[in-house]
């Protein structure tokens, strides 16, 4: 009975020197804030650490991230980086995923590590980016827990959580009553400077706006030229001092549009902002100084 007791716990303590196993922890490091813009692309929004003890190798060949409700129309494109820092950065290595439900899957070819073929204690690390619809809205919140791990050794029971994202708007609001002064139809041939459209914008948070497209129910082409945006700190074009004309802007148009194709990086936040569309009026075929309706 003693030689049977003794030979037990030596098999007992050689396991325990030889177990091994995967802790799961949060990495916010590089990992963006909310909100997240519509549009944006490349956006890290989920960092972990998988923590390998000491005691052998080991290896991960796939992940699954959870997520709060199903990404359709909210992210496209998502990919899982390795990396052997704490930090995102163009040295790192994506593999790319799909959507499948409520989940981003993640398989490796054939691992997503090997923890570097170690027997020693070993941290890996892996991000989440994904680009974001343009049309995306509500809140996105990733996890990931011990079962989302494909290992060859234990991984240790945990959920990890990440940030609640929600997501920037942006609202229109139309400056085109009397109070406004824009310019009335019909607008007179050959006249400058008329403000033939005015609008606000206010978002959920600080967003860059850099394209704007203003709807035309015909061309405007041989009725409308010289185009300029103008901001203006009250919601009146007719005031004086307090018009700004953005330089730099460029404008094109189509049948059905008047475009800010380029230069344009206005910032606007949760304080709204008032433009003024601004256009010559041309004088053909109309003599200057006729009435013409545009």
């Amino acid at each position: 009975m003693t030689r049977l007791y003794i030979s037990a716990a030596l098999i007992l303590a050689f396991s325990n020197i030889y177990s091994q196993s995967i802790t799961i922890t949060l990495e916010t490091t590089s990992v963006v804030t909310s909100p997240l813009t519509p549009g944006a692309t490349a956006q890290n929004i989920f960092g972990f650490k998988l923590a390998k003890s000491a005691g052998g190798t080991g290896l991960v060949t796939n992940l699954v991230v959870n997520l709060s409700q199903n990404p359709t129309g909210i992210f496209t494109n998502p990919q899982i980086w390795f990396s052997t820092d704490n930090t995102l950065d163009g040295g790192d290595t994506p593999t790319a995923g799909s959507f499948a439900g409520s989940t981003a899957v993640f398989a490796g070819g054939p691992n997503l590590t090997t923890f570097g073929g170690s027997s020693a204690a070993t941290n890996r690390w892996f991000f989440l980016t994904v680009d974001v619809a343009s049309t995306a809205t509500g809140t996105e919140q990733p996890s990931i827990s011990d079962t989302g791990v494909t290992s060859d050794i234990t991984v240790n029971a945990a959920t990890i959580t990440g940030t609640n994202f929600s997501f920037l708007t942006t609202t229109i609001g139309s400056l085109n009553a009397g109070a406004n002064n824009v310019a009335t139809s019909p607008l007179v041939a050959g006249t400058n400077g008329k403000a033939i459209f005015g609008f606000s914008l206010t978002s959920g948070g600080t967003q860059t706006v850099t394209l704007l497209d203003f709807a035309v129910t015909s061309t405007p082409t041989a009725k409308l030229a010289a185009f300029s945006l103008v901001r203006s700190t009250d919601a009146d074009f007719a005031t004086g001092g307090d018009n700004t004309t953005i330089a730099g802007l460029t404008f094109s148009t189509t049948t059905s549009l008047i475009r800010i194709t380029a230069g344009l990086t206005e910032s606007i936040t949760t304080t709204a902002k008032n433009y003024f569309l601004v256009a010559n009026v041309d004088p053909a075929p109309y003599p200057t100084g006729s009435l013409a309706s545009v």
